[in-house]
């Protein structure tokens, strides 16, 4: 089974006129354009903004509504945002991330993109983006491989490393989070505490590292 994801978008030339509005950022032509196309080009097109980072493109496809940012790809089952950190195309990772874009899709062989991240990226920020983002450790893909095995398999010792950092820095953001919506809780029921309300203490939070060890925030 591919440990990558399949299917890659139609390689075939850019359309000039497209390249052109995009190389000149404008959108209102790019818009139209895309809403001219047929479903397949505005496919490819999408595709292609994750792959090659073309932020433009991928802001007028969120505007319009051609496609959802979500879209699949019908061979394999890819998504943009896994294009996106294949090619460790930042900056596009960031722009999906802020419109939410799935992080538990899985493909054809069960990879998110987390797992591709650990297969393909060679961008650590793009690991710290998912990890924060709230992507999973636990995932496991067709092979039964979470994405430190993924890591691990491919023989990429440097990303085994970054994502080990990436999970310890989630979790210390959620206990973070935790901590400080517990404070705002303390505070807002102090100010109405002679109503007689309980306030209750802050709850456990439990984790699982990525080796499936129990991990227990104190």
């Amino acid at each position: 089974m591919t440990l990558t994801p399949p299917d890659a978008p139609d390689p075939a030339e850019e359309p000039a006129l497209l390249a052109k509005a995009r190389q000149r950022d404008d959108r209102e032509a790019i818009r139209r354009f895309l809403s001219g196309a047929d479903e397949d080009r505005q496919r490819r097109e999408l595709f292609r903004a994750a792959k090659e980072g073309y932020i433009n493109v991928l802001e007028v496809f969120s505007e319009s509504g051609i496609l959802p940012l979500d879209a699949r790809w019908p061979s394999g089952q890819t998504t943009p945002l896994m294009h996106a950190v294949m090619k460790s195309q930042t900056e596009a990772v960031r722009y999906l991330l802020a419109k939410n874009c799935s992080l538990t899709a899985q493909n054809g062989t069960g990879y998110t993109p987390l797992h591709v991240t650990a297969s393909s990226a060679k961008d650590k920020e793009i690991v710290f983006m998912l990890a924060l983002a709230g992507a999973s450790f636990d995932t496991l893909n067709g092979e039964n491989q979470t994405p430190l095995d993924v890591a691990g398999y491919k023989r990429r010792p440097e990303m085994r490393g970054w994502l080990m950092e990436a999970f310890k820095a989630q979790r210390e953001n959620v206990i973070a989070t935790e901590r400080r919506r517990h404070e705002e809780f303390v505070e807002s029921e102090a100010a109405v505490a002679h109503n007689g309300v309980e306030v209750k203490p802050m709850r456990a939070l439990r984790f699982k590292s990525p080796q499936n060890r129990p991990m227990f925030a104190r």
